[in-house]
């Protein structure tokens, strides 16, 4: 589930073939400007880095998680911020046709601050995925439990009904003896159906997505 960066990246390749003016595709990659009116942020170039993270079980789960760093400072800025710079700059910022002359000689520091970038989001994702399997599994035997309490209930209900209407010997409780037999029956079923889906819910699976990567600048 881990992304290996290597010359392949959409960063890097990216880079190089901005760099030899032979853009082929569109890898996700971007360089915008965003200007601070407000005076806000620390202005300068960053290099961000956007993935979801994604649970499937018996509930399902989606984040979007963004990372980013300061160029020049070599700083990570915290999630919350980098949230709030990345979706102000998607909102309102531009495309920056000067990008290269920002970078300069740091193409490979860029590509170095992307690697620790990847490297800080594996190992949240490593825990993302433990804490999702963990309560996935908790929930689903909640629900077992709470699945089997509720069916024996039901069927202890029965059966004392139909015991009663035995000893009774009532023309009317006797007579509907059958339908509460049908009822068990059915009840077992549903109780089979059911616990098969809670099995399957059980087998969790988490799915770790790249959205978009490039370069930040701050004005």
């Amino acid at each position: 589930a881990f992304e290996v960066v290597t010359c392949h990246h959409p960063l890097i390749r990216w880079i190089t073939e901005e760099r030899s003016n032979a853009s082929i595709s569109n890898y996700g990659c971007s360089a915008v400007l965003y200007e601070d009116k407000e005076q806000k942020y620390a202005k300068g170039t960053y290099v961000y880095f956007l993935r979801q993270w994604i649970g499937e079980g018996y509930k399902g789960k989606r984040e979007i998680k963004y990372y980013m760093c300061n160029m020049d400072t070599g700083k990570m800025v915290p999630e919350i911020l980098a949230e709030e710079i990345v979706s102000k700059t998607f909102g309102y910022g531009c495309s920056n046709r000067t990008w290269e002359n920002d970078v300069q000689d740091r193409f490979d520091y860029a590509c170095k601050i992307l690697e620790a970038l990847t490297e800080y989001s594996n190992n949240e994702y490593v825990e993302f995925e433990k804490d999702f399997v963990s309560e996935n599994e908790t929930v689903c035997l909640q629900r077992m439990t709470a699945l089997k309490l509720t069916t024996d209930r039901k069927i202890a209900s029965w059966e004392k009904a139909i015991f009663d209407a035995e000893l009774s010997m009532d023309a009317k409780k006797i007579s509907a003896i059958p339908m509460h037999k049908s009822n068990i029956e059915n009840e077992k079923k549903l109780f089979d159906y059911r616990s098969l889906v809670i099995k399957e819910k059980m087998k969790s699976r988490t799915e770790l997505k790249d959205l978009c990567v490039g370069l930040l600048k701050v004005v």
